[in-house]
C-alpha cells in the first residue's frame, strides 16, 4: 500500500499474491484472510463502508494488540507509572501524525467530551487498580464492560438484546469471575483495587458507546482525542503528585537505551495507538455489545503471550474461565447467518 501524496489516503495497487506461504501460515489459513481483511479496511476510503466482517477482524485484531502489553512490560522492566505516562504519550504523537496525514479537518460533537472523560478515567482507575490489586484482577474486572456495554446499547442507542447476546454476555461474565475468583483471593487492602478495576470497567464501556455514537467521525481523530486527554491527565497528576512526594519521581523516567526505547516507541504505537484506530473504525458498523463480547479475545490471550514470553504457565481456573469465554464467543458468532456469510 502506498500513501497518494495529493489527497493523503491509502492507494490500493493490485497486489501480488503469487507467494508461497510458509508452513505456520498454511496451517492457519484464517491469518492471510485476516491479514487482507485489515489491510483492505483500514484503506478503504468514505463512501465505501466497511462489511460485518470486516468490521469483526478490525476489533479482534485490536483485542490482539492490547492482548500484547504484558510482552512489552516484560521487555522495559520500568516503573509501573512511567510506562503508563511514556506509553500514552507516545501514542498521542503517533496518532496525531497519522491524522495529520489524512488532511482531514477536525470535527466537534458534544459526546466527544464525554468520550475523553471516559477514556482518562478508564486508563486512571485501570492504572490505579494495577497498584493495588494483582495485574490478573485488574485485567479481567474491567472485562466486565460487555454488561455495561450491552445495557448502555440498550438504554442510550436503541440497540436491543436478542436472547443469545443474553446468554453470549452471562457466559462470558461467568467466565471472567471463574478467572478472577480461583487466581487470587480478595483480601482487605485488595478491595479498593477490585473496587477500581470494576469501575474501570464501566468507563470502558462509555468510551465504546461514545465511539459506536460518533462513528460517522474519522477514527483516527477520535484515538488522538482519547489518548490526548489520558496523556494530559496523566502528566498533571503526576506532577501535582511528585511536588506534594506521593508519587515517586521515577514516574518520569525515559529509557536512553537505544533498544528499551525503541520497545517503548512499539508498545505506544502497536498497543496503544494502532488498536485504538482499529477498534474505533470496527465499531462504525459493529454494534456496541458484540464489539464488547469480542474484546474479551484479550484476556484470554493475556496468558498464553506471559507463558510464550516468560514460561508463566496458567492457572487452571484461568484455562476454564478462558474456555467459557471462548465458548461464549462461538456461540454469539458461529455459525453466521447466510445475509453475513456474503457480506
Amino acid at each position: 500500500m502506498q500513501a497518494d501524496a495529493g489527497s493523503g489516503r491509502c492507494s490500493r495497487p493490485t497486489p501480488d499474491w503469487s507467494f508461497q506461504p510458509g508452513p505456520s501460515i498454511n496451517a492457519i489459513p484464517w491469518f492471510g484472510r485476516m491479514a487482507i481483511g485489515i489491510a483492505r479496511a483500514i484503506c478503504l476510503r468514505k463512501g465505501n463502508p466497511l462489511s460485518m466482517v470486516q468490521g469483526r477482524i478490525l476489533i479482534l485484531a485490536a483485542a490482539i494488540l492490547w492482548s500484547t502489553s504484558g510482552a512489552f512490560v516484560k521487555f522495559l522492566d520500568m516503573p509501573a507509572g512511567a510506562i503508563a505516562m511514556d506509553r500514552t504519550l507516545v501514542a498521542t504523537l503517533f496518532l496525531a501524525a497519522y491524522f495529520a496525514s489524512a488532511r482531514r479537518l477536525p470535527t466537534f460533537h458534544p459526546v466527544m467530551i464525554v468520550m475523553m472523560i471516559c477514556f482518562s478515567m478508564m486508563n486512571y482507575t485501570f492504572v490505579a487498580s494495577l497498584t493495588l490489586t494483582s495485574s490478573a484482577n485488574s485485567v479481567f474486572l474491567q472485562y466486565t464492560s460487555p454488561l455495561w456495554i450491552a445495557l448502555g446499547g440498550l438504554a442510550f442507542l436503541g440497540e436491543p438484546l436478542d436472547r443469545k447476546s443474553l446468554v453470549a454476555v452471562s457466559g462470558s461474565l461467568i467466565g471472567v469471575v471463574i478467572i478472577v475468583a480461583t487466581n487470587r483471593q480478595v483480601s482487605a487492602g485488595e478491595q479498593w483495587g477490585m473496587i477500581l478495576g470494576l469501575t474501570s470497567g464501566i468507563f470502558y464501556a462509555g468510551a465504546a458507546l461514545s465511539l459506536r455514537f460518533l462513528r460517522d467521525h474519522d477514527p483516527r481523530w477520535l484515538a488522538f482525542l482519547n489518548h490526548l486527554g489520558a496523556g494530559t491527565s496523566l502528566l498533571i497528576v503526576n506532577m501535582i503528585g511528585v511536588s506534594q512526594g506521593w508519587i515517586s519521581p521515577e514516574v518520569f523516567y525515559l529509557p536512553t537505551e537505544p533498544t528499551r526505547l525503541a520497545v517503548l516507541i512499539a508498545f505506544g504505537i502497536l498497543q496503544m495507538g494502532l488498536p485504538y484506530v482499529l477498534f474505533a473504525r470496527g465499531l462504525s458498523v459493529v454494534p456496541a455489545k458484540e464489539a464488547g463480547i469480542l474484546t474479551l479475545i484479550e484476556p484470554v490471550l493475556n496468558p498464553i503471550w506471559a507463558f510464550l514470553i516468560a514460561r508463566d504457565l496458567p492457572t487452571s481456573g484461568t484455562l476454564v474461565g478462558g474456555a467459557i469465554l471462548l465458548t461464549s464467543l462461538l456461540w454469539q458468532y458461529w455459525p453466521l447467518g447466510k445475509h453475513e456469510r456474503g457480506r
